[in-house]
């Protein structure tokens, strides 16, 4: 499991600035599966890869979000709560703007 942070890592950071790698579905939930049963000091370590990819890839969705809905090419990238963390961003800009601009379409 730490093979495929490194490699997800690698991954992401090869892509384009608004680009994202492909992540399984469920890769979260078992890398902190995985995770929980490592000791204090590797724990800290794979925490500390896994704050860095998250962080990456957050601002990555942040920028995609905030201009466009989440298409089936993209989702095919992203995990399970990274494709609802996309829709809540989606929907707060969508939202915020129609506040400021209205709603004219």
């Amino acid at each position: 499991m730490i093979v495929e942070l490194k490699q997800a890592t690698v991954k992401e950071n090869v892509q384009g600035e608004f680009e994202l790698a492909t992540l399984e579905p469920h890769f979260y939930v078992r890398l902190l599966s995985y995770m929980k049963k490592l000791p204090k000091d590797d724990f800290d370590k794979v925490e500390s890869m896994l704050n860095s990819l998250v962080r990456k890839r957050q601002g990555k969705i942040i920028h995609l979000a905030d201009s466009s809905k989440l298409t089936a090419d993209l989702s095919k990238k992203l995990t399970i709560e990274e494709k609802l963390f996309y829709e809540k961003i989606y929907n707060t800009s969508t939202d915020f703007k129609k506040q400021i601009l209205g709603d004219h379409k």
